[in-house]
């Protein structure tokens, strides 16, 4: 008995040394330290939503105008076929988690029955008066499992206070309205276009406001705040708020992203377009743009609704490069989204789950280079879980390491998703992909950052496995996931090429190079500029504009731009590049360097400013290579437009 005894606490006493031993091993393995600022869970839950809908309606929906100009008749305003559920079920079928619903644009109409102003649906004949189409709106997302979100116009042409004092206490009584009347609101969305001409209660005149200090932001942010606490705020001027513009509404932020920003000083179009890289605050981008050229709905554009190969492009290069992607819907006078938009909204859904179908890395083995402390917390094979809070991390000396994962067979695939786990900190800088092809190492894709998640597109290959090198980051390197996908080819249809030409009539105050340049700096060409081709024939840009695509490769954003100077863009389709530079109110040189450009020689086809004619071109043709930089003078509210065609290895 006594050696029954004796041998159970010989084997208790060796149980508890073995769990001591596992809790001092564990104990020993820190998490890794926060790399710079991070995420509120405000903004984390926010990025997890990663595709949610615009929805643009209002007076100027039935003027065919843009912008309405405050004066506009209410009684205009009699959607016969209104239908909020309608709305919901295409989002939802489309894959979007969410809604942002214009709620007064900048004419000032309310879609809500405002008790501050009588410039509201409450005064339409809709509904005889008693609609709501925010109200509508919040039951049909709750209805849909849908979050809700709200765009209020800080500029208001109606108003005959705005400039004033007394308008600010108009717009936060309205913020209040829509923030304890209509449930959670997930997002608050402030425009940044501010103060100009307009009705203004019938002095029609023009106003100007200082955007960064008019609006007391500081206070406007602590109201909202203390409304609704779950909340992330969108603004485009004065104090930093959770969210950023991108710099551009053509639906693609910049291959180089990082969510951070300084909390005070100017933003410039580098800063909104990739972020800044020791940026003291978290402030994640998020993408926006229209299904179709424009906000609001015009008859006119009902053939011109993007592309299936274009709104791929725009999710690869939004959500696929560390943003999330807010896609419009405009909707039509009888209050309903058309047809063709629905269908664009759903091919892209279908498309996409597609595309994602299948991870391939799920059924891999993972070995790391480096694993912190040997652990199993950190371990290699935590990223392909399919996990969010689990990761694989490195030791926090080790900043350069790789992640092989083995097929065991050849396997086809042409997709590469990776995820940071973002709640310590953005860390990687730069990272290359490799698949092992008949025994050999071949470099598949390169990029810079990662983030929330980053998504690379290269051609197909049957590799036996792939290797992910991080070759660069501020801090040891933390993956939550990684991803492999096989997606199907999407083909380029014809309409993806459009023939465009330019209406003279649209020119006003722009040369001729300006709006040559917006072809090339839209997503889609000259969608607002166009007009008959066969009145451009015989111009010296005929060829160039022939081939103009609509979709493209890549984009480099050229050094020296800056939002309301100059900006430029290098765009690739195949093995063509073009380069398009918009400039501002001031006569302004550019140079531009070729470094991105592959080695060998390219004829250069340059389409600038001939001053003092705004409707013609200079025009010069000469070869370059990588190691070359191009200058380009442009006129006040001038351009410049290059295509690269590669002549020599």
């Amino acid at each position: 008995m006594n050696q029954a005894n004796s041998m159970v606490r010989f084997v208790i006493c060796g149980i508890v040394l073995l769990m001591c031993s596992t809790v001092c091993i564990s104990a020993q393995i820190q998490v890794p330290a926060l790399c710079g600022p991070v995420p509120s869970e405000n903004q984390l839950r926010w990025q997890e939503l990663e595709y949610y809908a615009f929805i643009h309606f209002s007076l100027n929906t039935y003027t065919d105008q843009s912008w309405g100009y405050g004066n506009e008749d209410v009684n205009l305003f009699n959607p016969t076929e209104l239908d909020c559920r309608q709305w919901a079920r295409i989002c939802k079928e489309a894959g979007m988690k969410a809604i942002i619903l214009t709620v007064k644009h900048h004419c000032g109409f309310c879609l809500w029955p405002s008790k501050y102003t009588e410039y509201s649906v409450k005064n339409a004949p809709w509904r005889d008066g008693k609609g709501d189409v925010v109200r509508e709106m919040a039951d049909a997302c709750k209805e849909y499992g849908l979050k809700l979100g709200i765009y209020l116009s800080p500029w208001d042409r109606n108003h005959p206070e705005y400039g004033r004092p007394e308008y600010i206490t108009y717009f936060r009584n309205q913020l209040t309205e829509l923030l304890t009347n209509y449930g959670p609101i997930f997002e608050v969305w402030f425009d940044g276009a501010n103060g100009g001409t307009g009705y203004y209660g019938g002095a029609n005149e023009n106003r100007k406001i200082d955007r960064t200090t008019y609006y007391d932001w500081s206070n406007t942010y602590k109201l909202i705040r203390e409304l609704q606490p779950d909340i992330v705020i969108w603004n485009d001027g004065g104090n930093r708020a959770d969210l950023r513009w991108v710099g551009t509404e053509a639906g693609f932020i910049g291959e180089t992203n990082w969510s951070l920003l300084n909390a005070t000083g100017d933003v410039p179009f580098n800063m909104l377009h990739h972020g800044v890289e020791d940026g003291d605050s978290w402030v994640p981008g998020e993408v926006n743009t229209s299904i179709r050229p424009e906000w609001f709905y015009h008859p006119s554009e009902d053939t011109k609704v993007k592309t299936l190969p274009h709104l791929m492009d725009t999710y690869y290069n939004s959500i696929g490069r560390n943003a999330t992607l807010l896609l419009n819907f405009p909707i039509m006078p009888n209050g309903l989204i058309h047809e063709n938009d629905e269908k664009a909204a759903l091919d892209l859904a279908k498309a996409v789950k597609e595309a994602f179908a299948v991870n391939l890395a799920r059924q891999t083995k993972a070995e790391a280079s480096n694993v912190r402390g040997n652990a199993e917390e950190s371990a290699a094979d935590n990223v392909i879980d399919s996990d969010k809070d689990t990761y694989w991390a490195t030791d926090d000396d080790v900043t350069k390491a790789s992640l092989t994962l083995d097929f065991g067979k050849p396997t086809t695939f042409n997709r590469f998703m990776a995820q940071e786990y973002i709640r310590l900190g953005q860390r990687v800088k730069a990272f290359t992909i490799e698949g092992l092809i008949d025994g050999n190492w071949k470099e598949l894709a390169k990029a810079t950052t990662v983030g929330y998640k980053r998504i690379l597109r290269f051609p197909t290959v049957a590799a036996t496995q792939l290797r992910f090198n991080i070759n660069d980051a501020k801090c040891c390197p933390v993956i939550s996931n990684i991803g492999v996908y096989n997606a199907p080819q999407i083909l380029t249809s014809p309409t993806d090429y459009m023939p465009t030409a330019f209406d003279l009539k649209e020119m006003v105050g722009y040369t001729w190079a300006h709006l040559l340049a917006q072809a090339v700096n839209m997503t889609s060409p000259l969608l607002h500029f166009a007009g008959k081709y066969q009145d451009f024939i015989g111009n010296p840009a005929e060829n160039l504009l022939r081939h103009l695509p609509s979709t493209w490769d890549e984009t480099i954003v050229l050094s020296g731009s800056e939002i309301g100077k100059t900006v430029g863009f290098a765009r690739r389709r195949g093995d063509t590049w073009f380069i398009g530079v918009l400039n501002g109110g001031e006569a302004a040189t550019l140079p531009i360097e070729l470094s991105f450009l592959e080695q060998g020689t390219w004829q250069a086809e340059v389409f600038g400013d001939d001053p003092g004619h705004p409707a013609t071109f200079q025009r010069q043709s000469n070869n370059v290579r990588a190691s070359d930089s191009l200058t380009v003078s442009m006129s006040p509210r001038g351009g410049a437009v290059i295509g690269l065609t590669k002549t020599t290895p």
